[in-house]
């Protein structure tokens, strides 16, 4: 087949880039430059042909890549061939209408300009694709989040009792120590009498002290004295016998005087002592006192420390209670919302019913006109059949009758042919074209009768798992007055 080369300048750029995207994705073709500014109708097909596959307009078992040798299945390959891009490039971009001549005669700017937006068509929908891609995996996360908001459910109402019996446990604590207080401050109020008293005493108890020191200095000083005049006696006693007896008696008085002094004294150093012991003791039971009152401190403190948690707890107690009751009021929205919705899903579901049966008689009906299609279609087949014997019989005789009047004659009906070839095969084109919207609304109207069923076990879905938590949830409720306990 010759190549038809319309003189017109092809863009060097807009090659290039076909070339790439061809070399890159459709290797097996085999394109080159040459092929995409002067293409043949064989280059032509093969290339629409193997682009309708790549970019998913039709399945491969629609078109035909191989050449064959009857021209009749080549004529039936490339009418498939033609319908499809006839009905593709309506759809996509109607301000280039695709004609036969495209498939018989290309035109490079017309054929390059079908090329591209085969391409445009095939990067939008790679796009929608992608975004359908993330639509779902936005799903997948948001099913997840809904399986995993049970189970974060369930967690909270443990963290929940948790709290409230630690709450109940630092209540405790709270009197407890409120008691240990009340009995610490008792026991420091005692000690701090007892240690006023004591401070009060031990200067009495000094001056005392040094009384007896000064009153023993004294004593011991009328001892050595009395021993000196026991000495002196003792001397005038050797002098004179009578008068040292007399004398003796009367140091014995005031020996045993003395005497009876010394144990007055003695027994006053004995109450000295006692009472030095017991300031030792009262020392002891004031350091005693301090150590007991550090303990109370540091007790006081740790009572303290528990006071500032126990008023954190108490806030979060506080800030869980508000949000116990704020699920709560979402859990009465939700149960109200699915009522409503419960509500309006029967309606839709009987509305649903209506449309489905008034599309199942539809496509009874597409189906009936699709039948009615193909029968008028087998009949223009024969028609064409017909003629195309007609044309081989007249071919027949010009060989018998080489003649001049037969000549035209034969001009004649063959452009009549031509002409009834051309009605045909333009009826034949619109009727595959009625085919195709046929065959378009019934698969919109299949796709819609799935969406709406899909919709349909959605919400049913999400209405049972709604159920399903909400018994779940209807006995954890906390009054007011349980968390105030």
């Amino acid at each position: 087949m010759r190549r038809i080369d319309n003189g017109r300048s092809v863009g060097g750029k807009k090659v290039q880039k076909l070339l790439e995207f061809f070399n890159q994705h459709l290797p097996m073709v085999g394109v080159t430059e040459k092929t995409l500014i002067s293409p043949t109708s064989d280059d032509v097909q093969k290339i629409y042909a193997a682009m309708l596959v790549y970019t998913g307009v039709t399945e491969e078992r629609t078109l035909c890549f191989e050449d064959v040798g009857d021209e009749d299945e080549a004529a039936a390959n490339g009418c498939v061939l033609f319908e499809e891009l006839s009905v593709f490039f309506k759809k996509y971009n109607d301000s280039y209408r695709f004609n036969i001549s495209d498939l018989v005669s290309p035109d490079s700017a017309r054929f390059l300009q079908f090329l591209q937006d085969l391409i445009k068509f095939y990067n939008v929908r790679i796009q929608r694709q992608n975004d359908l891609a993330e639509v779902f995996k936005e799903r997948d996360a948001i099913q997840k989040r809904q399986a995993e908001a049970p189970l974060i459910l369930d967690s909270l109402r443990e963290d929940v009792q948790h709290t409230m019996d630690s709450l109940d446990n630092l209540r405790r604590k709270k009197v407890e120590l409120a008691y240990q207080i009340e009995n610490l401050k008792k026991a420091e109020t005692a000690q701090k009498i007892e240690i006023n008293s004591l401070d009060e005493a031990i200067p009495k108890t000094e001056l005392e002290i040094q009384e007896q020191q000064q009153k023993l200095e004294a004593t011991k000083e009328r001892i050595r004295l009395m021993n000196e005049e026991i000495a002196e006696l003792k001397g005038k006693l050797i002098q004179s016998p009578d008068r040292q007896k007399s004398e003796m008696r009367q140091q014995e008085k005031d020996l045993d005087r003395l005497n009876t002094e010394v144990q007055m004294l003695e027994t006053s150093i004995t109450n000295f002592e006692n009472l030095l012991n017991q300031l030792e003791q009262v020392d002891h039971h004031y350091f005693n006192f301090m150590e007991s009152l550090n303990s109370i401190k540091e007790e006081y403190k740790k009572i303290t420390k528990a006071q500032h948690i126990a008023s954190s707890l108490q806030k979060e107690l506080e800030e869980a209670i508000m949000k116990n009751n704020q699920k709560q009021d979402e859990l009465k929205r939700l149960t109200h919302t699915y009522e409503a919705e419960k509500n309006s899903e029967a309606l839709k579901h009987d509305r649903l019913s209506n449309e489905v049966q008034q599309y199942d008689t539809w496509a009874l009906q597409l189906n009936e006109k699709k039948e009615n299609l193909c029968a008028k279609i087998a009949e223009h087949q024969i028609n064409l059949n017909t003629l195309r014997d007609r044309n081989a019989d007249i071919r027949k005789h010009l060989q018998d009758y080489n003649v001049r009047e037969t000549l035209q004659d034969y001009e004649q009906e063959r452009k009549l042919l031509e002409d009834r070839l051309t009605q045909l095969l333009d009826k034949k084109v619109d009727h595959m074209d009625k085919i195709k919207k046929l065959q378009t609304i019934i698969v919109k109207m299949e796709s819609q009768i799935e969406d709406a069923l899909k919709i349909r076990h959605k919400n049913f879905e999400q209405h049972r798992d709604e159920v399903k938590n909400r018994e779940t949830m209807k006995d954890w409720v906390y009054t007011e007055q349980q968390y105030t306990e």
